[in-house]
Parts: C-alpha cells; sequence; structure tokens
C-alpha cells in the first residue's frame, strides 16, 4: 500500500491480526487530535516554564553566570538595572535606541563587578551602586548626544548663513 497523507474524507482499510483493534477514519482522526492537543499542552507548559525562569534569560542565554541571582533575596545586575530602565523608561528612550542600550549595559557591567568584588553586599547596597552606575552610564549619554545635537545645530546654522549670504 502507498503512503498518502491522512485525510477524513479518505476511508483507508485497516489489516490486522484478531489480536488488533479495528479502528475507523474518524477514530483514527480523533486519536491524532488527541495526541496534537497533548502536544501543543506539553509546549505550553514548556513556555510557561521557560517565562517563568526570566524572559531575559530565555532570550539571552549567553549571558554570564554571574548576573544570575545567587542569594533569592538579592537581586542580580540585571534585575536592578533593568527595574531601573522601566522606572526611567521615557528618559532612557530619549537616548536614542543605540545610546540607551550602551547606557544600560554599561551600568550593568559596572553593577555585576560590584557584586563579584562583594559576594556579601546587601540588597540595598547592590541597589545603591544600580542606582549609581545608572545615573553616571545614563547622564555620559546625554551629554554627548546634547554636545552631537549642539554641534550639528551650529554647523546647520552656519550653512544656512552661507546659503543666505550668497542668495544676496
Amino acid at each position: 500500500m502507498s503512503s498518502s497523507p491522512i485525510s477524513a474524507s479518505t476511508p483507508r482499510a485497516v489489516t490486522g491480526t484478531a489480536s488488533t483493534v479495528t479502528s475507523s477514519p474518524a477514530q483514527s482522526l480523533a486519536k491524532q487530535e488527541t495526541l496534537l492537543r497533548a502536544t501543543t499542552e506539553q509546549l505550553s507548559k514548556t513556555v510557561k516554564t521557560l517565562n517563568a525562569k526570566g524572559t531575559e534569560q530565555a532570550a539571552a542565554p549567553a549571558q554570564s553566570q554571574s548576573s544570575q541571582q545567587a542569594d533569592g533575596d538579592k537581586p542580580t545586575a540585571e534585575q536592578a538595572i533593568t527595574e531601573l530602565g522601566t522606572k526611567y523608561a521615557g528618559y532612557v528612550g530619549s537616548l536614542g535606541d543605540k545610546a540607551g542600550n550602551r547606557a544600560l549595559t554599561k551600568a550593568q557591567e559596572k553593577t555585576d563587578a560590584f557584586i563579584k568584588a562583594n559576594p556579601n553586599a546587601t540588597k540595598e547596597q547592590i541597589n545603591e551602586v544600580a542606582k549609581k552606575e545608572f545615573n553616571k552610564s545614563t547622564a555620559a549619554e546625554y551629554i554627548f548626544k546634547s554636545a552631537v545635537e549642539k554641534s550639528m545645530g551650529d554647523i546647520m546654522a552656519k550653512v544656512q548663513e552661507a546659503i543666505d549670504e550668497q542668495g544676496k
């Protein structure tokens, strides 16, 4: 018998021995549907488990072990900086994608270094260092962005002046 896709509209002849139970195409389709639902449920449970472990870890599996939470009540550098980034999302967003991500990454690296150097640091100390590093890195990016924008504004004003001078 040649193999063909299983279809509810195409009945198949079932052959077997006395010990096998014959099933109709509808029963076969029902079995496949049940198997598909069970597989879907299992995949759903797996996705929920991954989400419970943290969306960040699932999205970035190459994250270093040091940024994972060592103690249940202490935040990791990633958690502390992500919390600050969420709290001040408008400010970080005003820096632009690249500058905002660069600032958050730099702050996370500095906070992670503090956690490595001080494994017995308290939650408050970690959050304080995270806030300090967040403020430093975002301020640096803001100052750089402002200087670039001012320089570009000055250049454009000079260009406009030159154009106006030529038009007279």
